[in-house]
């Protein structure tokens, strides 16, 4: 995608992560898309690659999603 835009199934395979999980992450507020398409599509910045180690550090460290969460808004 132009300017490094990803869309969900790009973000998925650059993560290795599920659609599903990253479905999850947004329904949970953990990430968050930068714009839409013109179809209504959800698009990706290289930021939320960032944003996705961050929580799985926490996750390793044994955070659950609600404190991954709680950090999350705190840094903001």
């Amino acid at each position: 995608m132009d300017g490094g835009w990803m869309r969900m199934g790009d973000l998925s395979k650059r993560a290795g992560l599920s659609r599903q999980t990253l479905s999850h992450y947004l329904l949970l507020g953990l990430i968050q898309e930068d714009r839409r398409t013109p179809s209504e599509r959800c698009l990706f910045g290289p930021s939320v690659l960032d944003r996705l180690e961050a929580i799985a550090t926490m996750k390793r460290e044994g955070c659950t999603l609600r404190e991954i969460r709680e950090r999350l808004v705190s840094l903001a």
